[in-house]
């Protein structure tokens, strides 16, 4: 028989605090741990009920889980944020189980571990940043090479052209756009991938985002290496977000690329599969139904077992001084986070096949709103009255040029407060505003924001070389503002502000 006061002493010594409370909510027994976690003493927890000692606790989870426990006897094990009156937090475990007194609650301070899980969380983001640079170094060699080959032929043909006794021809012109436009993509193409963003999910055709990554994965491969696509097979689209998929893509492939010591071939396919209970029981991440399979393949050095046991374990690496172990982890993360699963086939000195499936999109695409068709397919607009705004003067001259041919009254501004004083001059003497967004001084956000004070509902397009930046949604509620990537053309400059002019009254 163990004595009541060794007993208090056992229950005072080990790591866990200790309440019980009777049904009319007075503490009945508090152990010094527990009284620790409540930044009090025992003393002034005995007797008392837990809404005089902690005022407001009724409004709590806890109070709700320790109300069912107290009522309908059952046992509840929950975590918990606690915020001291001083602002202080700490997270406890809690398990709260129904004894003959009332209720007994036991509390563990696990405080530490929430913190070290947010550092870590933190770094794992830290690295995948720093995974996204590493691929892009992949890249620069051979972004730089075709750079310069395209401005090679924008330059040699401009040449060419201006050297023509006649001036330039339609041929020398086109061959010029093709280059520009050529660069424009291969420099969006970099951009994004290197970007970090929230998830944005949208459906897409796969099919479509592989051949479009396809031309910066092969600039990332070493001579030697044959990629391959085989995507004739008809697949369904997936609810993804596209740059994500992308660096699925871009991070198989270079660990594809890492295994083929010489020379050898990666192949990207895509298939389709309507994955069963069988399948499932033997691949408990997956889950039933169809599935759109990206199938990456190589005719590497292969993997034994216990290496594919291992490879989505962030910072776990075969390529030694090389490698920061996140590249195959970050592609796990992905797929999980789009409800997909992840499957690989491999024996060693036979090669290396990922599959990657992804749930087929449930949700239908939109229909495509007035506000976002074709500038074509609606009645054209009457000329309007602009304020052109962007720090490099040719560029804003030449959307004047761009306008005034539309027969559009253009007034031209190079910076900020500039646009602002003819604004200001004349607000009702203006029908939409184009802006750049990155300026000196004044910035394209703080214009839209002072023009949008005087006129919520004033038609905006905000202009930008960096791709589909946050900025252009923290208008909402203002009236919608457009954004226009640069490089643009002119066709796209008049469909964007037709968008924008479809909303004035």
């Amino acid at each position: 028989m163990v004595d009541p006061k060794d007993l208090s002493v056992v229950l005072d010594a080990i790591l866990e605090g200790m309440q019980v409370l009777g049904p009319d909510w007075r503490y009945l027994h508090v152990n010094e741990v527990a009284a620790r976690h409540g930044h009090t003493t025992r003393e002034r927890l005995l007797g008392r009920t837990v809404f005089e000692c902690y005022p407001g606790f009724e409004q709590t989870a806890v109070f709700t889980a320790m109300r069912a426990c107290m009522t309908e006897r059952t046992p509840c094990v929950m975590e918990n944020e606690f915020t001291y009156p001083d602002g202080s937090k700490a997270w406890f475990e809690l398990r709260i189980e129904p004894v003959p007194q009332g209720i007994c609650v036991l509390s563990l301070d696990v405080t530490a571990r929430k913190l070290a899980e947010t550092e870590r969380q933190r770094a794992e983001l830290r690295l995948q940043h720093a995974l996204r640079m590493e691929a892009i170094g992949l890249l620069a060699a051979g972004i730089a090479h075709d750079f310069n080959n395209l401005l090679t032929v924008v330059l040699s043909q401009a040449e060419i052209g201006l050297a023509r006794a006649g001036g330039p021809t339609p041929e020398d012109l086109q061959t010029i756009v093709t280059a520009a436009r050529s660069a424009a993509d291969l420099t969006r193409q970099l951009l994004a991938y290197g970007r970090r963003s929230m998830q944005r999910r949208e459906v897409v055709d796969p099919r479509e985002v592989v051949e479009g990554i396809a031309a910066i994965v092969r600039r990332s491969l070493r001579e030697g290496i044959e990629l391959v696509l085989d995507l004739d097979r008809p697949v369904q689209r997936v609810d993804v977000d596209r740059v994500q998929l992308e660096q699925i893509v871009m991070n198989l492939v270079v660990n594809a690329a890492d295994a083929i010591r010489d020379r050898g071939r990666i192949t990207v396919a895509l298939d389709r599969a309507d994955l069963d209970s069988d399948y499932v029981l033997r691949h408990p991440d997956a889950r039933r139904g169809p599935h759109t399979v990206l199938v990456v393949a190589d005719t590497g050095i292969g993997m034994d077992a216990a290496t594919q046991a291992r490879i989505f374990e962030p910072f776990f690496t075969t390529k030694a001084e090389r490698g920061s172990g996140l590249g195959l982890a970050t592609v796990y993360g992905i797929v999980k986070q789009h409800g997909g699963s992840i499957e690989v086939r491999s024996a060693p000195a036979s090669g290396t096949t990922f599959l990657v499936h992804l749930p087929c999109a449930a949700r239908p695409e939109s229909a495509p709103s007035a506000a976002t068709r074709p500038a074509a397919e609606r009645t054209p607009l009457p000329p309007a009255r602009l304020l052109v705004v962007d720090d490099r003067r040719e560029i804003a001259e030449l959307m004047r040029r761009m306008l005034v041919g539309d027969g559009h009254t253009v007034h031209v501004a190079t910076a900020g407060e500039s646009a602002l004083a003819m604004w200001r001059r004349d607000p009702a003497g203006i029908d939409a505003l184009i802006t750049d967004y990155g300026m000196p001084g004044m910035t394209g956000a703080e214009l839209i924001a002072s023009v949008r004070a005087d006129r919520p509902e004033l038609p905006v397009v905000c202009t930008s070389a960096w791709p589909e930046p946050h900025f252009a949604r923290q208008w909402s509620g203002q009236g919608s503002v457009l954004f226009l990537e640069k490089p643009f053309t002119r066709s796209q400059l008049r469909e964007v502000l037709a968008n924008a002019l479809d909303g004035r009254d």
